[in-house]
């Protein structure tokens, strides 16, 4: 097996290393500069170069608020290259896993969103991510789409990353409570695609799509206020509203997803989003602590 990461380089991808390097799997994890998603020339000379037996596409244009005046940019990242991918792995015949985001759902729904719920994104962040998603069901590749949220590690720059800077700095943090969903810790993500990878056998499916996130629902203010309680307890964290913190982006009000289909048709045994925070949280604290020995 030969693993060929685009975004090896952000949090996702960096997770993705280490777990594969732990599986002592061959993989090719170039950076930007090498690997520019947004150039066909540049994705087939990867394919010539390391001739991969499977892909997973980790390359996002995540800055939700930005995407609002740099639509040119998020649709060539999250849907014209995820076309291009596709495409490129239909003619190797090998598999794409390209991870995709709950912020194509609208956050309207009242029970949790399964992977046959309506789409009906509300950010261009999310139109570009749902194009993505069409541009690889109509190329027939072999695969999975990957929908995730709340996306956090110790790696690269993230809701958690940012909590942590700001209370170097500040006595209270005020952070949204009417916003609801799942954090997902980067990590167990990379492990979930490894298990589908090594361990899965997929069959053709008209609907290629599967739902992964921590169990358990937060707000950002509850994230938050855990984020707090296991790095710095004395640092407040108030909850105020959406309306109180206005976005360029608009953001849906629950983005609930249901990993039942990860549970039961790929067999994966999840964790709470507590107890991955806490992993994080570790991690985090170890890298620190080496950064500071070798400063």
């Amino acid at each position: 097996m030969k693993v060929l990461i685009t975004g090896g380089n952000g949090q996702l991808g960096r997770c993705l290393q280490d777990e594969l390097k732990a599986q002592n799997i061959i993989f090719f994890a170039p950076p930007r500069a090498a690997l520019d998603v947004q150039s066909d020339a540049s994705l087939t000379a990867a394919f010539e170069q390391f001739q991969p037996t499977v892909v997973i596409n980790a390359a996002a244009y995540t800055a939700v608020d930005k995407a609002e005046s740099d639509q040119q940019t998020a649709f060539a990242v999250n849907s014209d290259a995820v076309a291009a991918l596709s495409l490129l792995c239909v003619q190797h015949d090998i598999p794409l896993y390209h991870v995709s985001t709950d912020y194509v759902f609208d956050g309207n729904s009242p029970a949790r969103y399964v992977e046959t719920s309506k789409t009906n994104p509300m950010s261009i962040y999310g139109q570009s991510k749902l194009a993505g998603e069409s541009h690889f069901i109509a190329s027939g590749v072999k695969g999975l789409i990957i929908r995730t949220s709340w996306l956090y590690s110790e790696y690269g720059n993230n809701f958690f990353k940012t909590m942590l800077r700001l209370a170097e700095t500040r006595e209270e943090l005020t952070v949204v409570t009417d916003q609801i969903g799942v954090p997902t810790y980067a990590r167990d993500l990379a492990k979930f695609l490894l298990h589908l990878i090594v361990n899965c056998q997929l069959s053709p499916s008209k609907l290629p799509i599967v739902h992964f996130c921590n169990n358990g629902v937060a707000s950002w203010y509850d994230f938050a206020f855990d984020i707090m309680q296991q790095h710095k307890p004395e640092v407040s964290v108030r909850p105020i509203s959406t309306l109180e913190y206005p976005t360029p982006a608009r953001r849906p009000a629950a983005s609930v997803m249901s990993n039942v289909k990860a549970s039961k048709e790929f067999g994966f045994t999840n964790r709470h989003w507590r107890l991955a925070l806490q992993e994080c949280h570790t991690k985090f604290s170890q890298i620190s602590a080496i950064q500071t020995d070798v400063g």
